[in-house]
């Protein structure tokens, strides 16, 4: 069985394992060579977390109910959100439906695929699919 391995595969030697790769201990860099560490500090007078901006931040809802002043009548009133079904409705239904068709029912019935509608309860007017507020920030 030895001969015919030896005639197969040719006769094993073992390679030796002490210089067969040669240490070199020498660094990659020079340290002289590094930049300094943090060339531009920061002030210790400012701490992490408390920041100032400067300037109106708006603040975007989709699907809630918002206070705000109606455009058309100028009264402050709280917005009425009527959901309907839409393309997106649509598509996860066919999708759901390709899948497990006993599931087709389920994006019907959940709010995520329904397109929101914001409406003035004084005047009925439509107010849109958003609402952009703007948000006053303390000073």
């Amino acid at each position: 069985m030895r001969t015919k391995e030896i005639e197969a595969y040719g006769e094993y030697t073992q390679v030796p394992q002490e210089d067969s790769y040669p240490e070199d201990k020498s660094p990659l860099y020079n340290s002289a060579d590094l930049p300094p560490r943090n060339p531009n500090p920061v002030p210790s007078n400012q701490q992490p977390g408390n920041y100032h901006i400067q300037g109106p931040l708006v603040a975007k809802f989709e699907g809630v109910p918002v206070n705000i002043i109606c455009p058309n009548c100028n009264q402050n009133v709280v917005t009425i959100v009527k959901k309907k079904h839409g393309a997106k409705t649509a598509f996860a239904v066919i999708g759901v439906g390709i899948i497990f068709w006993p599931l087709m029912w389920v994006p019907l019935v959940t709010d995520y695929f329904k397109k929101s509608t914001y409406f003035c309860p004084s005047c009925n007017t439509k107010l849109g699919k958003q609402i952009l507020v703007q948000v006053q920030t303390p000073q």
